[in-house]
């Protein structure tokens, strides 16, 4: 018999990118607590997925935006028995949206299913609802909490706490408790909106199930493998890799560059450069993969790179997921001074810094470890401890639950 039900609003499940949801899902099953997941957004056909997702997908809500009676059933439901609520919602949102018409349009298109996630929700017992993202999925939240008269707790974590949300300060106010998953998340938040409670914000790092990343000896090869992972996105700083790997070959380094990617915003740029600078003999592009799979690049690679940098409009990442996965691989990390990394890589203790924006650093970082092994191996065995310490998924869901249940 489950003790506790915790309801989890999210914007798509599963979605290969965000396997920290899927871990965390997961490893809050084990706990023996039963987990609803409400998805805005319905999977696509035929799309690839990580194996742990099949069996809760079972578990998951996905509704169609308006052609469904329940969906209007709901909308009927709270006009007539919450009235004034509904429409203060509802004017709250015209209100602190309509400088940003896109987002407005994408918070009125979820309208509806709020209202019906929020209906489902109003007779089950002894429930949790936790948002992961502080946009979408927290403002459905947020509405379910005003229609129901229940809490509600989210987890932000980086593009959607630092792009514009007019909504973002008073989701945080009327949320249980805020998680975020870096100490410069917080700091961040805090500072913004000096108006919240600081001790309702608490910092969570993603956590990895470390018996699915075990690491092996490499064999000696004489070209040396860079290994990256990521969204074809701006904040990833894939364009000052492919220009830190132009330095490496006029250097004669024999190397080659692996980038396994999902399509982004920055990919018609990102592939244009690669042309201009005839990556193409050295360069490999390789489309999006389930982790079992992905687990079989990071054992081949000699090192891991992602020089991220912050945006001209602010976004940037916090610590990215694959990061945490190198370096439980015991790959040495060549990343940049930018938000929450240096949390997580000490500069020449467990991994190397370089300043954002700066390809002939990135280059000469990568360099410095293909000339040295001990170097490689040195940042390799302190990088999986330091992650092992920080992100181990047991320790991880442990604090999120005290601050969610």
């Amino acid at each position: 018999m489950f003790a506790q039900k915790i309801v989890y609003i999210v914007s798509r499940f599963p979605m290969l990118t965000e396997t920290f949801i899927l871990r965390e899902i997961e490893e809050v099953k084990h706990r023996g607590i039963e987990v609803e997941i409400f998805s805005l957004r319905n999977v696509k056909l035929n799309e690839t997925t990580h194996l742990g997702s099949h069996e809760l997908i079972k578990n998951t809500w996905y509704f169609p935006f308006f052609l469904s009676f329940r969906i209007w059933k709901a909308v009927f439901f709270y006009l007539t028995t919450r009235p004034w609520c509904t429409i203060e919602i509802f004017a709250k949102i015209i209100r602190t949206h309509f400088m940003n018409p896109i987002f407005l349009l994408k918070t009125l298109a979820i309208f509806p299913k709020a209202l019906t996630i929020s209906r489902l929700l109003k007779d089950m017992k002894a429930i949790k609802i936790h948002a992961h993202w502080a946009t979408l999925p927290t403002t459905v939240a947020w509405i379910i909490s005003k229609l129901n008269g229940c809490g509600f707790t989210f987890t932000g974590h980086a593009w959607d706490i630092f792009q514009v949300d007019n909504m973002l300060e008073d989701k945080i106010l009327a949320a249980d408790k805020v998680i975020t998953c870096t100490n410069f998340n917080r700091k961040y938040l805090v500072e913004k909106y000096p108006n919240i409670n600081s001790d309702k914000v608490a910092v969570v790092y993603h956590g990895l199930d470390f018996s699915q990343f075990t690491p092996c000896v490499k064999e000696e090869e004489s070209t040396f493998t860079i290994l990256s992972i990521g969204r074809l996105n701006e904040k990833k700083g894939f364009h000052y890799l492919l220009e830190a790997c132009h330095v490496l070959r006029q250097s004669e380094i024999p190397f080659r560059c692996q980038i396994i990617y999902v399509d982004g915003h920055f990919k018609k740029e990102i592939f244009q450069l690669y042309h201009n600078l005839k990556l193409e003999d050295c360069v490999q592009f390789i489309p999006e993969m389930p982790q079992e799979e992905l687990n079989k690049y990071y054992k081949s690679a000699d090192c891991f790179v992602l020089p991220c940098v912050v945006t001209e409009n602010g976004n940037r990442d916090g610590i990215p997921n694959v990061i945490i996965e190198a370096l439980a691989m015991k790959l040495p990390v060549v990343t940049t001074f930018v938000s929450g990394l240096p949390e997580v890589i000490k500069d020449g203790q467990n991994g190397l810094l370089v300043q954002p924006g700066n390809a002939k650093d990135v280059a000469s970082a990568i360099e410095r470890l293909y000339r040295d092994k001990k170097l490689r191996e040195m940042l390799g065995e302190a990088g999986r401890e330091k992650v092992y310490q920080q992100f181990e998924i047991s320790a991880t869901v442990d604090r999120l639950l005290k601050h969610i249940l």
